[in-house]
């Protein structure tokens, strides 16, 4: 019983084939999920209320801030 699923949507990886998982500027997972407990990601950035879906929380670059 799962809501709010999300199927055959690319996830847009900064670039799976080297294996990094990392979202995109564009990705569609950024703020799609919900809190679990896990304050760090991977990397160990602190996850925000609204958290992204995947290992990592998806940080501006510095051009963007």
């Amino acid at each position: 019983n799962y809501v709010n699923c999300l199927f055959n949507i690319d996830p847009l990886f900064i670039d799976y084939t080297v294996n990094d998982y990392h979202l995109d500027t564009l990705s569609p997972m950024i703020h799609q999920g919900i809190p679990m407990g896990n304050p760090v990601d991977l990397d160990g950035v602190n996850r925000s209320n609204l958290p992204d879906l995947g290992a990592y929380e998806w940080q501006p670059s510095t051009e963007e801030k």
